[in-house]
């Protein structure tokens, strides 16, 4: 089944905002776009069998309690999308092509094809809008300094792809000051694992939202996470990774 008119949540589809530690006090703010893969009820499956909507390109397959580990080393709040980036990518401008992908990673995704402007817009106002306006709240009203941290997981390869090495990588578009050093400071505490600078992704000031226009544009430190997900899949791994990231972004942050 694939609605194409949706008016509206229905009983049971969850607040599109996941929270973990909202009232914590912290020099860090975790942010997680691509944390779940709900579906409201009213689009039905988007026309996608479940095990696509279970795979990566629905979500960050693990990144919510990666993400909930490192939060808790840090003693920080983390703020997540709890819907599908197949519904609509929160870490994409609107204007971007893969907003509301029609292919991802040569999936065809018939709920999203020929969409009108209303029911993109009603995506946005529905789902994204919510999570980008709690993470603008929350910043305006913690105390400065302030770092964000973005949580993202990877897949080991893309299909037809190449095996990605890189067990964790550190991101940031021109801002570099936490990239820098986080990547230093992982590397010489890594554990043999392979730390990326600016792999396998960058952050794009013309697609992404988050970073730019959260961090970038007003000035905060910040750094992305992209955790390859095939190395995280136990409590124990996760917990020695956020471990980690915590002493890393502990004495960054004190750098910058």
């Amino acid at each position: 089944m694939s609605q194409r008119e949706w008016r509206g949540f229905a009983s049971g589809d969850p607040h599109p905002v996941l929270m973990h530690g909202a009232e914590r006090r912290s020099p860090f703010l975790l942010v997680s776009d691509h944390a779940g893969n709900a579906v409201p009820k009213g689009l039905g499956d988007l026309g996608l069998s479940t095990k696509h909507l279970n795979e990566h390109i629905a979500w960050d397959i693990d990144i919510w309690p990666i993400a909930i580990a490192v939060a808790d080393a840090l003693e920080a709040p983390l703020f997540g999308q709890a819907y599908s980036r197949l519904v609509i990518d929160s870490n994409r401008k609107t204007s971007a092509k893969d907003s509301i992908a029609t292919i991802s990673d040569g999936v065809t995704v018939p709920g999203n094809a020929d969409l009108s402007d209303t029911e993109r817009k009603s995506r946005y106002d529905l789902i994204m809008r919510p999570y980008q306006e709690r993470i603008a709240a929350e910043i305006a009203a913690r105390p400065k300094p302030l770092c964000i941290v973005s949580m993202h997981s990877c897949t080991a390869q893309l299909a037809g792809g190449k095996l990605r090495p890189w067990h964790i990588g550190v991101i940031s578009g021109p801002d570099d000051r936490m990239r820098r050093r986080v990547f230093a400071a992982l590397s010489a505490d890594s554990g043999g694992l392979v730390i990326g600078d600016n792999e396998p992704y960058v952050v794009s000031m013309e697609n992404d939202y988050t970073l730019p226009v959260h961090a970038e544009a007003a000035g905060l430190p910040y750094v992305e996470f992209e955790m390859r997900n095939d190395s995280y899949k136990d409590e124990a791994s996760r917990k020695n990774a956020a471990a980690l990231l915590a002493r890393a972004l502990r004495s960054s942050l004190g750098a910058v």
